[in-house]
């Protein structure tokens, strides 16, 4: 199996429109992170690629997404762990995965997460990063349909 690791290197080879790229090597300097840009069609002179603001405030969100998959994936298999006795701490973590996944389908990233109370009565404080308007209501329309959600009380917008 390939995988780009820091000894690997992974043939480029387009097999549909749309692709999915992960990279795996520890640290990647400026020159490699442009090589990969360019790869995918995102380097400079793209209409597509992102400026350098862009990415220099999108850097964190990326470092921290690591870090959130893996909390995802230490809590279910914790749930799993502990057989029966585990169920509701799958049923919290697969509930995280379903809320973070309408949260992203609308380009709205969380900051933060805080669980307040605990079964029927537990609620989610959501803190997010900067985010469009639309993409706030195409969430919180996303979040009301889920099953899981009983209801979403109040959105309140701090403008700084």
């Amino acid at each position: 199996m390939w995988a780009e690791a820091d000894d690997l290197q992974t043939p480029v080879v387009a097999t549909a429109p749309w692709g999915y790229l992960r990279l795996r090597r520890t640290e990647y300097d400026d020159a490699a992170v442009s090589g990969w840009l360019s790869v995918v069609g995102l380097g400079p002179g793209s209409p597509d690629a992102l400026t350098p603001e862009a990415a220099a405030a999108t850097k964190v969100l990326a470092a921290n997404q690591g870090l959130y998959n893996g909390f995802l994936a230490a809590g279910l298999f914790w749930g799993i762990w502990l057989g029966e006795a585990g169920d509701p701490i799958k049923a919290f973590f697969l509930l995280c995965v379903a809320v973070a996944g309408v949260f992203g389908s609308h380009g709205v990233s969380i900051r933060t997460m805080e669980q307040e109370g605990l079964g029927d009565e537990a609620r989610l404080i959501f803190i997010t990063h900067t985010a469009r308007e639309a993409d706030m209501q195409a969430t919180l329309r996303g979040l009301r349909d889920l099953d899981v959600v009983d209801r979403v009380v109040s959105l309140v917008r701090v403008v700084s």
